[in-house]
């Protein structure tokens, strides 16, 4: 079965402080995958680093093959990620919150009498 998420050492340094201490593991297309641990784990860290937000200091990691340093953009266009919260969503239309999710991942958005269509 074809590998989705493969991380590799994955490690994030902030000064001296560590964030991600060389993590590993693999989620294989059509699996189910739990994110979980207490606050202050690395689980935000390792999400940003997943989808291009942040650098890892060292390792690699691979969505759907492609290098989330190298290859974010093509990455991208296969991920989606809704944060917890955000102190945006209750200020934005819905309109303007998926224009600005879709300015993170690349595609366009155009708006039509029809309505709007993102690809």
């Amino acid at each position: 079965m074809e590998i989705a998420i493969e991380v590799k050492e994955l490690t994030k340094n902030y000064g001296e402080i560590i964030a991600v201490n060389h993590i590993n593991f693999e989620v294989r297309k059509g699996e189910i995958f739990g994110f979980l641990g207490p606050n202050g784990a690395g689980k935000t860290t390792t999400i940003r680093m997943l989808t291009g937000l942040s650098r890892p200091t060292t390792g690699t990691a691979r969505v759907l093959g492609f290098n989330v340093e190298s290859e974010i953009v093509k990455a991208k266009k296969y991920m989606g990620v809704v944060p917890e919260a955000s102190n945006l969503y209750d200020e934005l239309s819905a309109f303007a919150i998926c224009c600005l999710w879709r300015s993170y991942t690349g595609f366009l958005v155009i708006n039509a009498k029809q309505g709007w269509k993102s690809f």
